[in-house]
């Protein structure tokens, strides 16, 4: 409920999946946590039954179904070990999520990491899956490692693509990005009962999801449209300009589908207020 950001009050009805939901304890718990008891009226094994059938109509695109959409979600935080500088103090071993729990898949998202010693020549880059904010709390799902070029601590950076899909096949991207050195693992979990084909079929689809959201041609006419009214403003106006470009590039940064949809509305809302002053 915290996740879908609804409180008790806004639960109209209580579905139980699973034969286990038949435990008197179980029906129990559910109604003193949703305050309404469960519905009786569909058995908790047909329920199953009746999603894994609507999910394989899905996948077979049965016309039967072409109102329905359904999507898929990760169900847990994925990320990588790193050094968590924060303004009480500095925690090593920190997991720093990439792909969050509930983010819609397929997906592909990116961050950027840097050096912590002088002199460095390689960076370990671990991976994870968990919610914990150590790494080590976490689950392992493996590693690789990457040269990078001598220098002072913080000089040298990478870039760190974590590109996932429904059959739980995660492939991961660093990118020194002085040189554009590029090392990748991909790691399978459920994927593993995929046939060569259907794995090549995934990645390709993945390759066509690795790009940031400032690269799409509707945000970038966004953001030309925000340079040329800083341009042509100047003073208090020239201003209000310069923070609008600051929160979309915020909102694009955070490469959510729902939080750059509202900025996109919100900006171009706010682009055409200002070119209409003039041609009133």
């Amino acid at each position: 409920m915290y996740d879908a950001k609804l409180s008790v009050d806004e639960i109209d009805r209580v579905l139980l999946v699973g034969g286990s939901t038949r435990m008197p304890l179980v029906r129990s718990m559910a109604s003193k946590l949703f305050q309404k008891l469960p519905e009786r009226g569909l058995d908790p094994d047909e329920v199953v039954a009746m999603g894994a059938a609507v999910q394989a109509g899905l996948v077979q695109k049965n016309a039967a179904l072409d109102d329905v959409v359904m999507t898929d979600v990760s169900p847990f935080s994925m990320g990588i070990l790193s050094r968590n500088e924060t303004m009480h103090g500095v925690i090593n071993g920190a997991f720093s999520p990439i792909i969050e729990r509930n983010t819609t898949i397929p997906t592909s998202r990116v961050n950027y990491f840097n050096t912590t010693r002088d002199n460095q020549t390689e960076i370990l880059v671990e991976v994870f899956q968990g919610e914990a904010p150590l790494a080590q709390d976490n689950i392992r799902l493996g590693s690789l490692r990457i040269e990078v070029p001598r220098a002072a601590a913080g000089k040298e950076n990478i870039s760190v693509r974590f590109s996932y899909d429904v059959n739980g096949l995660l492939e991961v991207d660093v990118t020194v990005l002085s040189t554009q050195n590029t090392k990748s693992i991909i790691i399978e979990g459920g994927a593993k009962t995929l046939n060569p084909a259907d794995r090549a079929a995934s990645l390709k689809r993945l390759s066509k999801l690795k790009h940031h959201p400032s690269e799409s041609r509707k945000n970038q006419e966004i953001i030309e449209a925000l340079n040329e009214l800083f341009a042509m403003h100047l003073g208090a106006d020239r201003e209000h300009v310069a923070g609008l470009l600051a929160g979309f590039l915020t909102s694009l940064d955070s490469q959510d589908e729902k939080t750059i949809a509202k900025a996109q509305k919100q900006t171009q809302e706010a682009i055409e207020a200002m070119r209409g002053f003039y041609v009133r």
